[in-house]
């Protein structure tokens, strides 16, 4: 399709507010913390500067949410929808390896060489490995960037985050939380039955424990009928969050190089429809990820406006739902191609990417 009009380009601004608590996991560390195995999950951080009363610049560390994580939940997203309306057709459903190229965008086995015609003839077959991208060997199509935390927003520019000041002038971030679980085992049945425990709980533990000693010696020599019981602790996390009803800010645009198509900007309309009513990030099963948006059209013509409302049974519901008139059209475009042109071959990509490996 042609793209003649720069106000057709995809370009939205976000900014979303947590409802519950939202944790990322960048990684875990294992270490030793005297009796006990720590494991740490961390929320992602950068370094800012920022401007203290005194008119001074200092630096601060705040936490981050990754356009990499809410790129692969959009991406996750894209690929259902696709893959219900195959199952809906009754389409045989893609072998591991294409399953992986449009889920994930695996697998490095392909060479980077750019063989074009191979490269337009994927994009023509699926939508979603055309925005997203595959690996090396497809350019994505679709911007991202980090969800930055701000207080505010000056005059649409200068940003203030969420710092305070202490008494040398220096700034902390305040939004970002911490809870301690540990993973105890009891063996007085031999069964190793495991739970997780608060720290509250684990200190209450403690304390019968050390009461338990002299029971513990007795049930050894067979002084008492009665079995004491004897727990371990087999290890101990850590996890960060961020609190509820911080202002994150980002944007979706289309990459410079790379623009987009009415369906391909057709599904990514589709799949904010869907991400924006459901929860993402870590821990979603324990209640976080739960977020309120507002998403609105950036180009001057673009009436956009995407929001959400969580009521107070934490249930997103759309509180406005208007999509431009180009948008619109584009959706309109992608439900088409969906249910008319969308066939068995879009799922089978390998043997394509074949030809850009033995391109030399």
């Amino acid at each position: 399709m042609g793209f003649n009009n720069e106000e057709e380009r995809l370009n939205l601004s976000i900014k979303m507010t947590t409802a519950t608590e939202l944790c990322q996991i960048e990684g875990s560390i294992d270490g030793k913390d005297t009796k006990d195995k720590m494991s740490v999950v961390v929320f992602k951080t950068q370094k800012v500067l920022a401007e203290n009363s005194f008119g001074e610049k200092k630096p601060a560390t705040v936490p981050y949410f990754s356009g990499n994580g809410f790129r692969g939940k959009m991406r996750r997203i894209g690929f259902g929808i696709l893959f219900r309306k195959a199952i809906e057709k009754g389409y045989p459903l893609p072998d591991r390896h294409n399953y992986h190229i449009m889920e994930n965008g695996g697998s490095n086995i392909y060479h980077s060489q750019q063989r074009y015609d191979v490269i337009d003839e994927i994009r023509e077959l699926n939508p979603l490995v055309s925005v997203f991208g595959a690996s090396l060997f497809i350019p994505s199509k679709l911007v991202t960037p980090n969800y930055i935390p701000y207080k505010r927003v000056v005059d649409g520019e200068k940003p203030e985050y969420y710092l305070v000041e202490r008494e040398d002038g220096s700034l902390v971030s305040y939004i970002k939380g911490n809870e301690t679980f540990v993973k105890e085992d009891t063996l007085a049945d031999n069964r190793g039955n495991a739970k997780y425990m608060s720290k509250e709980e684990r200190d209450a533990w403690l304390e019968e424990v050390a009461e338990n000693q002299a029971n513990v010696s007795k049930t050894r020599n067979n002084e008492d009928g009665e079995r004491a019981k004897k727990i371990t602790v087999k290890s101990r996390l850590s996890r960060n969050y961020v609190i509820r009803g911080v202002d994150y800010y980002s944007a979706l645009t289309e990459t410079p190089t790379e623009k987009m198509n009415g369906i391909e900007r057709g599904l990514v309309y589709r799949i904010v429809e869907e991400f924006v009513v459901g929860r993402f990030g870590g821990n979603i099963a324990k209640g976080f990820g739960l977020v309120d948006f507002s998403i609105k059209g950036i180009n001057e013509n673009d009436n956009t406006i995407i929001e959400t409302l969580i009521d107070h049974r934490l249930v997103p519901t759309f509180a406005s739902k208007i999509w431009s008139e180009q948008a619109q059209k584009d959706i309109a475009l992608f439900d088409e191609w969906l249910e008319n042109d969308f066939s068995e071959e879009s799922f089978r990509l390998s043997e394509k990417l074949k030809k850009i490996s033995k391109f030399q």
